[in-house]
């Protein structure tokens, strides 16, 4: 299970991020500008909520891609196992996919966004 759990368990960190900043955003915009929000509708319409949605849905499937990809099912006679695949023993993939887009995608650019609108939400 561990193969099939752990990918979608990234999935669901990296969608569960993006919407945690959309829902920032549009606090920001329903907080600071709230006749702009409410003339344009700007985040809060069904339309505009599936489209997002979907669009978190496919960034987070795509980023995670490569967590797809690094365990495999060995079969040895009457035994089954897991095992790493070449691309998550290649330190290449692990410097700068594991770790620095990791880091760059999930942690600093969201934790950077947050802190400006909230900051900024927080001063009105």
């Amino acid at each position: 299970m561990i193969i099939y759990l752990y990918p979608v368990a990234h999935t669901a960190q990296t969608g569960s991020v993006y919407f945690t900043l959309v829902v920032t955003i549009e606090r920001y915009f329903a907080v600071c500008r709230p006749l702009q929000s409410r003339s344009s509708k700007c985040l809060a319409t069904w339309k505009r909520g599936i489209c997002i949605s979907i669009f978190i849905l496919l960034f987070s499937i795509g980023f995670t891609i490569p967590r797809w990809m690094e365990y495999k099912i060995m079969v040895h006679q009457d035994k089954v196992d897991i095992a790493t695949t070449a691309l998550k023993e290649n330190p290449q993939f692990v410097k700068f996919y594991i770790h620095y887009a990791y880091f760059i995608v999930i942690f600093a650019i969201p934790f950077l966004i947050l802190i400006v609108f909230n900051l900024v939400i927080y001063k009105q």
